[in-house]
Parts: C-alpha cells; structure tokens; sequence
C-alpha cells in the first residue's frame, strides 16, 4: 500500500491511499488477482501454517490408529526394513518412530503432542491412507458378491 499526499488550499492536506494493484499495468494486475485467487501461491501467515501442520497432524494420527485397530488388530506394528514403527497405547497414546535414525517422530500421550513429522512423512502417511481405502474396498466388494453367491 503507497500514500501520496498533495497540498491543498487551507490548513489540511489531501491523502490518497494507492493500492498496489493500482500501480500496476494491466498485465501485473492480472498476475496479481490470479495470485490472491490461488491461495497456495501465496505466502501464509505462520497461524495459517500452523494450523494446516495441526491439521495434517491430526489426519496421520487417525490413518495409524486406523491401521492399527481395523487392518492389523495390534497395538503396535512394523515392517522389517520398513521406515515406521507405530504402537498405540492406553487411553489417546500414540507413538510413531522413524527406524531409520530419527527416532520418535510424533507422539500424543497424556493429551501433550509432540510431532517432527516432515512433508515427506504426510506423503507417505496419505499414501498408506489411499492404500487402507483401496483394501476396504477389495474387502466390501468380495463381501457383497460373497453374499450374492449364498
């Protein structure tokens, strides 16, 4: 945002406030309004930021309990050679530990969160998402056409 202010006849002086699309030509205008309709390209506050991480935390915390309680039947998982191990405990107690050197990477216990995870850990969480949706879908499938057979 730019002021400009001009002189004027008696004791006040005239304040115009600019807009930066004002000062801009056509072309940069429209650059400009495709900016602020795209939120992704532009700059988030750091509350924004925040929440979007809390919200991303959230939603791989609910894909390993998920995992854990309808497709493994266990408090706790891993894969050898595989990347994470999760276990879930009492009460809200999540644990998720990267095996491959960066230790606990997300925990809830006793309501207190604790979370490294990175943007390549929410790939891979959405990614074993998308894969648990895929199986309970095989898994509905075979069931109807199982009762469709009886």
């Amino acid at each position: 945002m730019q002021f400009q202010a001009s002189g004027s006849v008696g004791l006040g002086r005239q304040v115009q406030v600019q807009a930066v699309s004002d000062r801009l030509d056509d072309i940069h205008r429209q650059t400009l309004q495709g900016f602020r309709q795209n939120r992704q390209l532009v700059p988030q506050s750091t509350l924004d930021s925040a929440a979007i991480y809390v919200a991303k935390t959230r939603q791989v915390e609910q894909t390993v309990r998920n995992f854990l309680q309808k497709h493994v039947r266990a408090s706790s998982w891993s894969k050898d050679g595989g990347q994470f191990k999760f276990e879930i405990g009492e009460a809200d107690a999540v644990r998720i530990i990267d095996q491959w050197g960066r230790g606990v990477v997300y925990e809830r216990q006793q309501g207190q969160v604790s979370s490294r995870l990175t943007p390549q850990d929410f790939a891979y969480f959405s990614r074993l998402q998308k894969r648990m949706q895929q199986v309970e879908q095989k898994t509905l499938t075979a069931s109807k056409s199982q009762l469709e057979i009886s």
